[in-house]
């Protein structure tokens, strides 16, 4: 730990017959009140603000307690206990509301996320739905075309052009294979 000493050495003042002491114990001293002794004291190197090198050192000496710490702005410097303790409260606070802010983003994006990927399967769903309902309305119509095929019958091609229906195509209503003779999918063509 660095440390300097100071010798101090008391110079008497001039005198002045005017002042006298009044007790014995000022008689140690010049009427100025100054020491008449030399005194040998312990001085601080180092003083709050000023730059150190090792962080968490502690330096503790004629009445300075300090401790080398970060800075807000970067720097490493000496500080008294009690401003490096609040400077480190401070700190921590300051990261604890970053933290819980980033935490509540976070869930904002998460919760976010949730609900569109409901609303995206809601979509398909509704998409799915759309489409069977389609699947069986061609599959209604399809079943009544061929109901309706099936319930129209034609006992002949004379019966067929009577009823305007001459030529009979496959697929169409009143054809059937027995009034196709030549197989070609067109039934009742002469």
């Amino acid at each position: 730990m660095p440390t300097t000493t100071v010798t101090v050495k008391a110079t008497p003042a001039p005198t002045d017959s005017s002042v006298a002491p009044s007790t014995p114990s000022a008689q140690a001293e010049d009427p100025l009140g100054c020491p008449t002794s030399t005194a040998t004291v312990l001085a601080a190197l180092y003083a709050d603000g000023d730059t150190c090198t090792n962080v968490g050192e502690r330096y503790t000496l004629a009445g300075a307690d300090l401790a080398c710490t970060k800075d807000r702005d970067g720097s490493i410097v000496w500080m008294t206990k009690s401003k490096a303790d609040k400077l480190a409260a401070d700190l921590a606070a300051e990261k604890a509301a970053a933290d819980a802010k980033a935490a509540a983003d976070a869930k904002a994006a998460a919760d976010a996320k949730a609900a569109a990927d409901a609303k995206a399967a809601a979509d398909a769903k509704a998409a799915a739905d759309a489409q069977a309902a389609a699947d069986a309305q061609t599959a209604a119509q399809q079943a009544a075309q061929q109901q309706q095929a099936s319930s129209v019958y034609y006992a002949n091609c004379t019966a067929a052009r009577a009823a305007g229906a001459a030529p009979l195509y496959a697929g169409q209503p009143g054809y059937r294979i027995g009034l196709d003779r030549d197989r070609d999918g067109v039934a009742c063509e002469r």
